[in-house]
């Protein structure tokens, strides 16, 4: 059970006091996401044995938690909120619904969260801390007792986040932990002042690439002027060791190699964005073909494979011939997150591996066959699939047009992960199914209205189910349900790319 979780914190705590290891007044405790949740419990459950708490984008409302993102995944960890019998649990522990009322202690507390936290919504936090403040405000002020909310812009969950936003998140956890613990020397602290020291010298890759290309112009006569300073990137994207950069965005002005080497040049603007950047491309708009090919132009460097890895699995892809869309990893991580264990899953789009990897290595599956039209795709995922040490006899590659290709009547589940739209393959899907059903995930992109949601969804289930049986010639007939509707990341304006999850059942066979 999760409270033995909290139990076994509180317990260990207690002991250390007990011990006279450390004083309640000196022990600090701080979990994210997860963990976020185990802390914050432990503040309801002993306010006693802490002076300070720090929750990282935690799970705080266990009420509502499945209502969002990835959440309906975890009701098999926390229990579901939506039954009955199981909502008797999930109450006892949930942190926002659980904070004590007149404590004579409590803990200072610091909530972080990010704006873009696609995993564990912010809703979370902003609903614990307003919480706290409504319900112990007057108590806290008593105890000299601070409740600070941080919120991290243009950040997410936490997985590939810069030095410098981790340095400045640290430096404030640590300057509020010895405040709590009432220490009127804080601002002789020496290792927070350090740490606030050491976010001040540093600077963003863009302030460091300007700094460095000024010196380099200085350098070879060139006049530094507001165009110039315009041409400097303000997006980018970092894949590996390879710096992406957007073309006909960024460094058109043609003083630049006119003036100086090209080699030089490149080297200056790769070293700004650290010592592990090597290479350097333009990405340009996707090619009007087939395969919706990448538009990519190496500047430095000459070998365009990308190695990279995501959630625990390598990817490795060719810039010019493949695309590696990092948006979608909420989703990658979401069907790794599935229990596939002997099931047969076929993968309508398998591009270079991104939902067939996560289905092999983290869900388990017994068997996936990946089917892909693009022979460069195909390569990089059978690099990939040795590369994840993953056996030749749990997949099938299946290269050509998988109208074509796609096996019938074999799979428990099928992938349909092509945006904007799968429809064409709607029927190739549900033939791939068994007789007795099975699993869909359908993509596609949809209005960011929730009705026009609600009603892309429902033609979905609709239409799937009608072709279902229309596929079975009425020899079955099929229930069709939608078990989850996901909204994976904004595809354009006013526009959302949405995975529908559907349950196909055969109710009835005809005599």
């Amino acid at each position: 059970m999760l409270e033995n979780t909290y139990l076994d914190l509180c317990a260990s705590t207690e002991w250390l006091i007990e011990n006279k290891y450390t004083k309640s007044e000196k022990v600090s405790i701080t979990g994210g996401s997860n963990g976020g949740l185990t802390v914050a419990a432990c503040a309801n459950m002993r306010p006693d044995l802490f002076a300070c708490v720090v929750i990282q984008v935690g799970v705080l409302d266990l009420y509502r938690y499945h209502k969002f993102t990835i959440g309906y995944y975890w009701c098999g960890e926390y229990g579901n909120p939506g039954l009955p019998e199981e909502f008797e649990w999930v109450k006892t522990i949930s942190p926002l619904h659980n904070i004590p009322t007149n404590p004579t202690k409590y803990p200072a507390i610091l909530v972080i969260t990010a704006d873009h936290d696609d995993r564990v919504v912010p809703a979370h936090s902003f609903k614990y801390i307003s919480q706290l403040q409504y319900q112990l405000g007057e108590t806290m002020n008593r105890l000299g007792r601070p409740l600070i909310s941080r919120i991290d812009v243009r950040a997410g969950h936490g997985a590939g986040k810069p030095t410098i936003k981790r340095i400045e998140e640290l430096s404030d956890i640590y300057s509020t932990t010895p405040f709590s613990h009432k220490n009127k020397n804080i601002q002789n602290s020496s290792f927070s002042i350090k740490v606030i020291n050491l976010v001040l010298e540093m600077s963003s890759p863009r302030e460091k690439l300007i700094k460095n290309l000024q010196s380099l112009c200085n350098e070879h006569g060139l006049t530094w002027d507001d165009q110039l300073s315009n041409d400097i990137p303000r997006k980018w994207r970092v894949h590996g060791d390879m710096l992406l950069l957007p073309s006909n965005r960024c460094f058109v002005d043609s003083r630049w190699i006119n003036n100086i080497p090209s080699d030089q040049f490149w080297s200056t603007v790769a070293r700004s964005f650290g010592s592990s950047i090597k290479r350097i491309a333009f990405e340009g708009p996707i090619k009007n073909d087939d395969f919706r090919s990448p538009n990519t132009r190496l500047v430095l460097g000459n070998d365009p494979w990308i190695n990279l890895v995501e959630n625990g699995i390598k990817f490795s892809y060719n810039v010019d011939k493949s695309m590696f869309c990092a948006g979608n990893n909420t989703e990658r991580m979401r069907m790794g997150q599935i229990s596939c264990v002997n099931e047969t899953i076929v993968d309508l789009y398998a591009g270079i591996g991104y939902f067939t990897l996560p289905f092999l290595v983290h869900g388990h599956a017994r068997h996936v066959y990946a089917c892909e039209w693009n022979p460069d795709s195909m390569e990089a995922l059978r690099r990939n699939l040795q590369a994840n040490h993953i056996d030749e006899d749990r997949y099938t590659l299946l290269l050509r047009d998988n109208q074509l290709t796609c096996p019938v009547g074999i799979a428990d589940r099928c992938n349909l992960g092509l945006i904007p739209s799968s429809e064409a393959c709607w029927p190739v899907a549900c033939r791939a199914l068994q007789a007795k059903g099975g699993r869909l995930h359908v993509h596609g992109v949809v209005n960011t209205k929730q009705d026009t949601h609600d009603q892309w969804s429902e033609n979905v289930r609709y239409r799937i189910e009608t072709l279902m049986r229309d596929i079975h010639h009425g020899e079955n007939n099929y229930k069709c349900e939608i078990e989850h509707v996901e909204r994976v990341k904004p595809y354009g304006p006013h526009l959302d790319h949405l995975v529908v999850d559907l349950l196909l059942t055969k109710i009835s066979s005809s005599s």
